[in-house]
């Protein structure tokens, strides 16, 4: 399970990687725009920009990975989100019938109309 921690370093990972890919693309792009003008390019700028191009997918690969991560832990974490939720409500309820068996006619007889003002409505009531 990751922590807290953890998931922060991992969103601020990522948006590392982001802020490089980004960076790696514009440079592309500026390269491509600067040969529109430059027909004639030399063996070595064609091979830095596919270095570049190259470099932008492998940092595109290692981010689609974090984020596909991302996604599986914020899934993980609203499932047991509601988990957690369900065993409230469960312990709720656990606690309100133990409540209502251990009172005396006029103690059971209590709690149900203080209940009853609580919900304002009986059919949420588990008795």
């Amino acid at each position: 399970m990751m922590t807290d921690y953890e998931l922060r370093k991992l969103a601020l990972a990522t948006d590392q990687e982001m802020e490089t890919v980004q960076r790696f693309l514009t440079t592309a792009l500026d390269e491509l725009k600067a040969w529109e003008s430059e027909p004639n390019l030399s063996l070595a700028e064609r091979q830095q920009h596919k270095e570049a191009l190259l470099m932008a997918y492998a940092r595109f690969r290692i981010l689609q990975g974090r984020i596909a991560e991302q996604i599986n832990l914020l899934q993980r974490m609203g499932r047991q989100h509601q988990s957690a939720k369900d065993a409230f409500e469960s312990g709720w309820k656990a606690r309100l019938t133990d409540l209502a068996a251990r009172a005396t006619g006029h103690e059971y007889a209590q709690l149900c109309r203080l209940l009853e003002q609580i919900a304002g409505d009986e059919e949420s009531l588990p008795f």
